[in-house]
């Protein structure tokens, strides 16, 4: 082995560090893997600041929120990014990098405990037809922030533009999203 300090443990077999082993095995398939996995990382992370640069803006016109409001929603995340940084410096030097990125991975298999929790969009819904469905979960929303929808039929955005060009007869059904 070149490069490695020639010291010799009590039984006379060489002794060498960590860092002389890796620098001795080199970069190669390995190093690969773990960056590939630690870059499936760093690209759920990117995709959640890129996702807020697009976020922001819609809800501050949608939500008519405040400047501030709108601010407090990408404080949240990079505060939360400050707390996660800070937790991870202190327990991955005692459980090592393995550990570190399976529990970075809790997060994202959480979302998959909440996937059957979440309602589907009802734009999606209304878009494919099922209509009723869209209109029970607006329901559910409007339930659950306390508020009533607003009197009239739902319907799809595509249609009030089909019907103020007179190609989509209004509709009589209550049910129409």
């Amino acid at each position: 082995m070149s490069g490695l300090s020639t010291q010799k443990m009590a039984d006379g077999g060489p002794r060498y560090s960590v860092d002389e082993a890796l620098v001795t095995v080199g970069f190669g398939k390995f190093q690969l893997l773990v960056l590939l996995y630690a870059g499936m990382g760093w690209v759920s992370e990117a995709m959640e600041v890129m996702i807020l640069s697009f976020v922001g803006p819609a809800v501050h016109s949608k939500w008519g929120l405040t400047s501030h409001e709108e601010s407090l929603i990408t404080t949240v995340v990079f505060a939360g990014m400050l707390v996660g940084a800070y937790t991870w410096g202190i327990i991955m030097p005692r459980l090592g990098w393995r550990w570190l990125l399976a529990l970075s991975a809790l997060p994202s298999f959480l979302l998959l405990v909440f996937y059957t929790l979440t309602p589907e969009s009802p734009r999606y819904l209304c878009l494919k037809g099922r209509k009723n469905e869209a209109l029970n979960i607006l329901k559910k929303i409007a339930k659950l922030n306390g508020k009533e929808l607003p009197p009239g039929v739902v319907v799809a955005g595509n249609e009030i533009e089909l019907q103020g060009n007179n190609h989509l007869p209004e509709s009589k059904d209550k049910d129409v999203c």
